[in-house]
């Protein structure tokens, strides 16, 4: 109830109000409207995560999060699932051999093995598993599709760059073999990485010498 109502002010006063205390009734009325939906606006703000803020959902398919313990190389990461260090190699893709004691450091390993670093290192990744590669290899390897978030695709990241060649194993399809092989036959086009005429022109492994 305001004053003019309540009887409290002279009615010939009520009647002839000065227009700037018409004009102050208006704007504390709107003051009072603008703070109300400033709060609201605020409390929806601080639901929603922060603009370019990396979703914690999992992507579809996929299970997690794990941390990643190591990377091993470009194509093989350790994780912890329940507590334990599982190995993971990553479907579809293969970087140039740093660490296999039968084979030389290969043409852009270094590199490759640099980048997976800079991608995975204490990362929080989600795994999807595909029924066509099965879940382990031949090593005992777990065999998965590694998520940084419900876009980002390592393993494709990898080829994309020119870090890694697209790997078909045994000649068995997998899920996502079409995008890898497109993503490496942009990258080859473009001369990223193990691509560039300056480093591997695309041959990573040593050639046989001639005779």
């Amino acid at each position: 109830m305001t004053l003019a109502n309540s009887g409290l002010l002279p009615r010939t006063w009520r009647r002839n109000r000065p227009a700037a205390v018409v004009l102050a009734t208006a704007a504390a009325a709107q003051l009072l409207t603008s703070c109300a939906l400033a709060t609201d606006s605020h409390h929806a703000v601080s639901d929603s995560p922060p603009a370019g803020a990396t979703s914690l959902q999992a992507p579809p398919g996929a299970q997690g999060p794990f941390e990643v313990k190591y990377v091993s190389d470009g194509d093989t990461i350790g994780v912890d699932i329940a507590g334990k260090t599982t190995t993971v190699r990553l479907i579809g893709i293969d970087t140039p051999e740093v660490k296999d004691p039968r084979k030389p450091v290969q043409c852009f390993g270094q590199q490759a093995s640099q980048h997976a670093h800079e991608l995975l290192d204490d990362a929080t990744v989600w795994l999807e598993y595909d029924p066509a590669s099965g879940q382990t290899d031949r090593y005992g390897r777990t065999l998965a599709y590694v998520w940084l978030d419900q876009t980002t695709l390592a393993n494709q990241v990898m080829v994309a760059e020119g870090f890694a060649h697209e790997y078909t194993y045994n000649h068995t399809a997998y899920k996502y073999q079409s995008a890898f092989k497109a993503a490496q036959q942009t990258a080859a086009q473009a001369q990223k990485g193990l691509w560039d005429l300056s480093t591997c022109n695309g041959v990573t492994t040593p050639l046989a010498p001639a005779h």
